[in-house]
Order: structure tokens, then C-alpha cells, then sequence
């Protein structure tokens, strides 16, 4: 009688492919994973970046339109920020010791909020702004008195808004808004109240400024 030949110990063919395309499948997950944290990671970086730089733009514009005075050298009656369209603000302000003259722009061929000094090159404080929703947008006190009439106009108070095209996350693009409505202009506001105390119109006593 002839005895079988005894079963060598091991893997087959089959159970090694298996085993394979098993570790294939474990590996192919994990680094899908680890590649998607990265990107989400990545995303949430830019969008806090967007969200530092708008704030560092929002903080340099309310602190020079504080310190505003006129957009040229205008006298009473009229003291008026230059609003030259949806995307431009020009001004004078008492800074650093002298008058300047600053210009802020969002460049629309870059999307790009600018900063000029005096005439000099801009430089830029924040990138690729939505040029279509960023604006500035001005209150302005306004009176008439005397005959002939005399129409007193002063900017006492200026609301920024800056948007900003948020980086795309998960293919869901979204936008960071940083917006200012009350911004004071102070230089103004003493301006207008002046004014208003030496030559107030017949309206009772309310301060137009």
C-alpha cells in the first residue's frame, strides 16, 4: 500500500494573490486618506489666511479714514472723502505728523487692495478681492441756508466692505466677508460740528453732523 505524500507546509498561489491584493487595498485607503486630510488641511490654511490678511486691509483703512480730513484741500462748506466708483477711496489724513494724501484701489485687473502714498507705488495689502461686492460707501451731512443758499457737506462717517474669494474646499467655493459700516471720520466730524454751531439751519436744534 503506498502512502500519500505528506502536504508541504506554505502558502498557495491563490492565497498569496489575496493576501496581496489585500495589502494593495489597505494601502490605496490609507494614502487616499492621508492625502484628502492634507488637502482639507491645506484649504482651512489659505481660508485663515484670507481671513488674517482682510482684517489686517479692514484695520489699515478704518485707521487712516479716522484720521481723514478731505480728498483735497476743500474748505467749508464742503469736506468730502473722493469716492471715485465701487472700488476706489481718496483722502487726506493727518498722519505720522504731516498730511498725506491715500489712495486705497483694488486693482481690477489683479483683484488686488492697494495702497498709495502721496503719489507713490501702491502697495499691496490684500489679494484677490471680488471686485464686484468689495465697496466703499459714504454718509454724508447735508444742509442748506441762506439766500443765496449755501450747501454744507461733510463725510462723517464711511462704511467699508471687503470680500474676499475664499480658496475652493471639497470643490465648494466660498467667499470671506469683512465689513465695517460705521467707520468715523474724526477730523470730519469736528469740522462739521463746528460749522453747524456757527451757521445751524432753521430746523430745531438737531446736530446734522
Amino acid at each position: 500500500m503506498k502512502r500519500s505524500p505528506a502536504r508541504q507546509e506554505g502558502m498557495t498561489l491563490v492565497e498569496t494573490v489575496l493576501a496581496m491584493f489585500l495589502m494593495t487595498l489597505v494601502f490605496t485607503t490609507v494614502a487616499t486618506s492621508v492625502n484628502l486630510l492634507a488637502g482639507t488641511s491645506n484649504s482651512l490654511g489659505q481660508q485663515a489666511r484670507a481671513i488674517d490678511q482682510l482684517q489686517l486691509a479692514e484695520q489699515t483703512i478704518v485707521r487712516d479714514v479716522h484720521a481723514a480730513t478731505c480728498a483735497t484741500a476743500l474748505t467749508i462748506p464742503t469736506c468730502l472723502l473722493t469716492v471715485a466708483n465701487a472700488d476706489e477711496l481718496e483722502f487726506t489724513a493727518d498722519l505720522n505728523g504731516g498730511t498725506q494724501t491715500l489712495e486705497f484701489l483694488i486693482n481690477t485687473g489683479t483683484n488686488n487692495l492697494t495702497l498709495s502714498t502721496n503719489g507713490g507705488n501702491p502697495v499691496t495689502i490684500a489679494t484677490t478681492l471680488n471686485t464686484t461686492l468689495s465697496n466703499f460707501n459714504a454718509l454724508t451731512a447735508q444742509w442748506t441756508v441762506g439766500s443765496p443758499s449755501i450747501t454744507y457737506s461733510y463725510q462723517t462717517m464711511v462704511q467699508v466692505t471687503l470680500v474676499k474669494d475664499s480658496p475652493t474646499v471639497s470643490a465648494h467655493a466660498g467667499q470671506t466677508t469683512v465689513s465695517d459700516p460705521s467707520i468715523e471720520v474724526w477730523n470730519i466730524e469736528d469740522s462739521c460740528q463746528s460749522a453747524w454751531q456757527q451757521d445751524p439751519p432753521n430746523v430745531g436744534t438737531t446736530d446734522q453732523c
